[in-house]
Formats: structure tokens, sequence, C-alpha cells
């Protein structure tokens, strides 16, 4: 059954509904994931909670999860983790200030993009996330 709202939904419970109907897709799909890029088409066809019309999950990390499953969104964290390790190893052993400062942007750039990805998943169609990650 859809709950439907007779007026626009405030944005904070669009959002919160999002993420209702991506996590009952990855729990219906049994952790496998919808298939790459079918979040959208869910959301569209399949929504238990309304989203006015919204059909973008604005969170990347929970869209990789939705579409790939669980295993897939470990294998990526586990990357972000390696590389995160591995700059501050390279931080360590850096001897100039300018290597450190540049690790320290690196760094600070990846760590900003764990807080950025709760904005809207066309995040990956922009050039510079492919650059930095």
């Amino acid at each position: 059954m859809r709950i439907l709202f007779s007026e626009p939904l405030p944005s904070n419970i669009a959002r919160a509904n999002l993420i209702k109907n991506a996590w009952h897709f990855f729990t219906d799909s049994y952790g496998f994931g919808v298939g790459a890029g079918n979040v959208s088409y869910y959301l569209a066809h399949f929504s238990i909670f309304d989203t006015d019309q919204v059909v973008e999950v604005h969170n990347w990390l929970l869209e990789v999860m939705t579409n790939f499953g669980f295993a897939v969104m470990l294998g990526y964290i586990s990357v972000y983790a390696y590389l995160m390790f591995t700059l501050y190893k390279l931080y360590q052993w850096a001897d100039t200030r300018s290597a450190k400062m540049i690790i320290e942007g690196l760094f600070a750039a990846m760590l900003s993009f764990l807080v950025s990805s709760i904005s809207p998943s066309s995040v990956s169609n922009l050039y510079f996330h492919w650059v930095f990650f």
C-alpha cells in the first residue's frame, strides 16, 4: 500500500521516505541489490512511501548499496578505507612540507566526499568525482 500526501512533502520527509524505500528494495532483494541503475526505476514504480515524484535516492552510498548489493558496497568501503590508510602512511613517510600539504588536501577531499555523499546521486555524472574517487 502506497502512502500519499495531498500536499507537497517537506523535503526532510521526502528524503526519509527515499531512504526507507531504498532500504526496502535492498532488503527485498536479499542484499543482492536491484541491478545497476535500477533504483530510479524502482522508486518510480514500486515505492511504498511517497517521495513526491523524486526518483533519485539523494545518498551516494545508499544508492551504491541498493543498486549493487551488500558485497559491492563492502568492496567499495574497503577500497575507500584502504585509500585513506595509504594516504595516512604516505603522510608519515613524507619528508617535505609540500608533500604533506598535498596529502592533507587529498585526505580532506576524501573525508569531505563522505559527508557530501548524501547529496543527489547525480554526483556520479560529475567529472571531478571520477578524477578524485
